[in-house]
């Protein structure tokens, strides 16, 4: 019985199951991308929402405001939940894109309690891993042996 997982036919042809990984891979690529984008625009809203003292006074200072801004961010959530296949690409990227700036904005309250070097270094590190994440992990789909191929022979130790 021929294994169905091999990426041609007897005629040459890409078999269903390789164009399945394929289509995965690249999915998950751009889910990866988004992410780190997301991650991104996140990030700088909260720095520069950080940065503005009167900005920072009024989330502070005003507890009404700040619930709005998080009460809008859920909404934002459960929108794109119900309505992701029926809005147009652009529409839903823009919505992401408010999103991950309202997340910025709510965030940007523990830029207070925390060092700006440590919470930078925490958003590089996680916008890092969606990047090594989406490059070394999924890239490897195409490097990867077979189930049943046999073991490498072991290289002599110099």
């Amino acid at each position: 019985m021929k294994d169905r997982s091999v990426s041609q036919n007897d005629f040459g042809e890409t078999t269903t199951a390789e164009l399945g990984n394929e289509r995965v891979s690249a999915f998950l690529k751009s889910v990866y991308g988004w992410m780190f984008v997301g991650l991104g625009i996140t990030s700088v809203s909260a720095f520069a929402v950080a940065a503005s003292p009167p900005v920072m006074d009024a989330l502070a200072l005003n507890p009404a405001l700040f619930w709005v801004i998080v009460i809008a961010q859920l909404g934002l959530v459960f929108f794109l939940s119900f309505k992701v296949s029926s809005i147009s690409p652009g529409a839903a990227a823009g919505l992401f894109i408010l999103y991950s700036a309202l997340t910025g904005v709510t965030s940007s309250i523990v830029l207070l309690i925390y060092t700006g070097a440590s919470i930078a270094s925490a958003f590089v590190i996680a916008a890092g891993m969606f990047v090594i994440w989406r490059e070394h992990k999924l890239g490897l789909d195409k490097q990867r042996k077979p189930e049943n191929a046999p073991p490498s022979a072991p290289t002599p130790a110099t």
